[in-house]
């Protein structure tokens, strides 16, 4: 994937509204930000010229131009449009980006330099936790989805942790249907530490084993037969959803017609990925990296297509990560993906992996457990 297809998978991820102008066709790419400024001609730049990112906002505006430079310290004016401030360069796109949620932070009025220094003439402590928080998530109604209100409260209590990537994030449709509650049960979903999960994933890797849920819920069993794992909540596209996994690939409650006819879909298919990998701690700005409290799963096909699924964790109880265990599976079972494309069935076993029945999820944890696995 090239370097700008990356710049604009993150901006488009984070900026709904975001509209990718120009890509890969000379050093900028282009992408129009409406929550920015209106005119269509405007846009946020990212020039990736000699593999080196530097990055502005292209505007005509000139009243605009001095109502930004007069709310903020940290920009600086250049020929049609402003810039950060001494003109920073970066290598790495996942920096570039924090840097643009600054810079557009700063264009939007909330140049946190200016606040600091006001804060500390004014003898006032700054609170970077006043920059995190939840994000606005959309739900059927609660007759509707045939769940108590206090059911669904502690299933978000339990699965959401404040963060700056979604703090107050809108547009996010909650495709939740009454059998989620199973996520409130801790034999079929505990809170795991990272030690745990990383004691899982060791287990799993050594000894080439699949789990199959035999507590799944039923509807979902019913779906997708063997389920080999489950993450309680994800943020994926503009949805909030559990997914899960089996041997044919990814699936979630989906709706086409939010809130009416959610329903479990596959999402994306093992055979289809190129790419995938997992990133802890997703952060996006460089004073809360005390808060880090995203996780990164990213899937890549052949036409360079990307899904995100993230995952919010509450780092202060050192809360391990579901979505990891699903980069282990795939290692597990990547050479029967490979052997299998382009076949009408799964060339089974290629990989020497076996599955291994599962009651409890900590039973994972347990070296015993894989006394039972039956090899594919």
């Amino acid at each position: 994937m090239s370097i700008q297809k990356e710049l604009a998978s993150l901006i488009t991820e984070i900026y709904k509204d975001a509209e990718v102008k120009k890509i890969d066709v000379d050093n900028f790419l282009d992408i129009y930000l409406p929550g920015i400024h209106s005119a269509k001609g405007s846009h946020l730049y990212f020039n990736t010229a000699k593999d080196t990112i530097k990055l502005g906002f292209y505007c005509r505006d000139v009243e605009f131009i001095e109502k930004v430079m007069t709310g903020s310290s940290s920009l600086e004016k250049v020929s049609n449009g402003i810039r950060p401030s001494n003109n920073p360069i970066f290598v790495n796109p996942r920096d570039a980006i924090k840097e643009a949620i600054n810079f557009i932070n700063c264009i939007n009025g909330n140049d946190q330099n200016k606040k600091q220094k006001k804060e500390n003439n004014s003898e006032l402590n700054h609170n970077p936790e006043e920059e995190i928080g939840f994000p606005n998530i959309s739900i059927p109604e609660i007759k509707n989805l045939k769940i108590r209100k206090e059911q669904l409260d502690y299933y978000f209590e339990k699965w959401l942790a404040p963060s700056y990537l979604f703090n107050q994030r809108d547009g996010i449709c909650g495709c939740l249907t009454e059998w989620i509650t199973v996520f409130n049960d801790n034999d079929f979903a505990p809170i795991l530490g990272k030690i745990e999960i990383e004691n899982i994933i060791n287990n799993l890797l050594e000894n080439k084993a699949i789990p199959i849920l035999q507590n799944a819920p039923v509807e979902v069993q019913n779906e997708l037969k063997n389920v080999w794992w489950a993450v309680p909540l994800c943020f994926w596209n503009h949805f909030a959803s559990p997914i899960f996994i089996n041997k044919d690939g990814f699936y979630s409650l989906y709706t086409d017609n939010f809130p009416d006819n959610i329903r479990i879909e596959m999402i994306a298919s093992w055979e289809s990925i190129s790419e995938l990998e997992f990133e802890y701690s997703i952060d996006c700005s460089d004073e809360l990296d005390d808060q880090p409290n995203v996780n990164l799963l990213l899937i890549e096909n052949e036409q360079n297509q990307r899904l995100n699924f993230f995952e919010l964790v509450d780092s202060k109880k050192n809360q391990g990560s579901y979505l990891k265990v699903i980069e282990a599976i795939y290692h597990i079972r990547k050479e029967t993906i490979s052997q299998s494309k382009g076949l009408p069935v799964w060339k089974e076993g290629s990989g020497g992996e076996g599955v291994v029945d599962i009651e409890k999820l900590k039973d994972l944890l347990n070296s015993q457990t894989f006394n039972n696995i039956i090899r594919l």
